[in-house]
């Protein structure tokens, strides 16, 4: 494979113009100004901080929206599964096994797994739960 398509990212930034960035918290917007090749006059635009996001999504920076969000659902389905079988599992070891060390164990895992879901409703709107198995879907 030839070098030739290698591209320095560091050299290119260093050819780049001088671009001032400010950000104006009370409009939402981006404003970006390009000082010209005289160093007098200078190009000035105002966007949206959303049209900021959809560049970045656009450049393959950030992820798109839809395609995060679908991402989280997912996590917090299989989040949701995996607290569930801990704690039938915690429940498991409780009635059936009396070395403590093991329900010691087993409760532990359960804040764990409990820490892990904490937010789940904020992020997707309390609209995910979890899958149920084939045996407990009402056929």
């Amino acid at each position: 494979m030839s070098n030739s398509h290698i591209v320095d990212d560091d050299a290119l930034i260093a050819e780049l113009p001088d671009l001032r960035i400010e950000v104006s918290h009370s409009e939402d917007m981006v404003i970006l100004e390009q000082c010209g090749s005289s160093g007098n006059e200078a190009d000035r635009i105002a966007i949206h901080r959303w049209q900021v996001r959809m560049l970045a999504e656009q450049f393959g920076l950030l992820p798109a929206r839809t395609q995060a969000r679908a991402t989280v659902e997912t996590l917090a389905r299989r989040l949701l599964k995996l607290r569930e079988r801990i704690d039938h599992l915690g429940e498991h070891l409780h009635v059936h096994v009396e070395d403590q060390y093991s329900l010691q164990y087993a409760i532990a895992t359960c804040e764990i797994a409990d820490e892990f879901i904490a937010d789940l409703d904020v992020l997707t709107g309390g609209t995910v739960t979890a899958p149920k198995r084939a045996s407990e879907v009402p056929q």
